[in-house]
């Protein structure tokens, strides 16, 4: 059993209320973070930079991210993607 977050903080340090940082992260032991989600996309704006740099944060941390591409919900159910 490995231990992982469904998200990340896209900067190391600072007062960022109800976000994560890879570095609280690594300290609890996390290995994996999923990053890129497609409702964080929409709902809060995330770029493909944001997600570069918090990839680059889990790196830093030795986690391995797990980077999120592809569809939204919609796109899938009208199959507009494959």
């Amino acid at each position: 059993i490995s231990l992982g977050a469904q998200n990340c903080c896209e900067y190391e340090r600072g007062p960022y209320t109800g976000e994560v940082s890879a570095e609280s992260l690594a300290e609890i032991g996390a290995q994996y973070c999923i990053i890129g989600h497609s409702e964080r996309r929409i709902f809060y704006g995330e770029t493909t930079e944001s997600i570069i740099k918090k990839a680059l944060l889990l790196f830093n941390e030795k986690i391995t991210p797990i980077i999120c591409i592809g569809e939204t919900q919609d796109e899938f159910e009208r199959k507009e993607t494959y």
